[in-house]
């Protein structure tokens, strides 16, 4: 008597992952389309033997190319998730000031949240390209005028 085994493998195994590096990427042109010029949207690429980084700043043509870090994506080499992204927003703002720096050391920074696929990451960066229109992101420094 034969006996068929049914597909032990989770049904949303995916081949098409989108890599945080194609998803950030995706988002450079949308920025200077949106705002006609006046901000861009970078991204740049660090590599280790064992990591790899990538960072989207945002830069302002007109004010001698200034630049601010909107957020950085960390992940291994050779595994493109889990991936942690590190951004201002993600840290909370205590109500007392001397307790931002209070943390346990297995406590992850409290800047850094963690994306395990590909959905999960689009979610977490809407927050930070969100809080863009939200801030003075838009409204770079004074003293960056020429």
């Amino acid at each position: 008597m034969t006996t068929t085994l049914a597909s032990l493998w989770p049904d949303d195994i995916k081949v098409d992952v989108l890599t945080p590096l194609v998803i950030l990427r995706s988002q450079e042109g949308y920025l200077e389309n949106m705002t006609q010029g006046i901000l861009r949207a970078e991204v740049t690429t660090a590599r280790t033997d064992t990591w790899v980084q990538h960072q989207l700043d945002l830069i302002a043509p007109a004010l001698h190319q200034y630049r601010r870090t909107l957020l950085t994506a960390k992940h291994k080499k050779d595994l493109v998730y889990p991936v942690t992204v590190k951004a201002e927003c993600f840290a909370p703002k205590p109500k007392i000031p001397v307790l931002a720096t209070v943390r346990t050391v297995l406590e992850p920074p409290p800047d850094e949240r963690e994306a395990n696929t590909q959905d999960e990451f689009i979610d977490l960066i809407r927050t930070p390209l969100n809080f863009l229109t939200m801030t003075t992101y838009v409204a770079f420094p004074l003293t960056a005028l020429p």
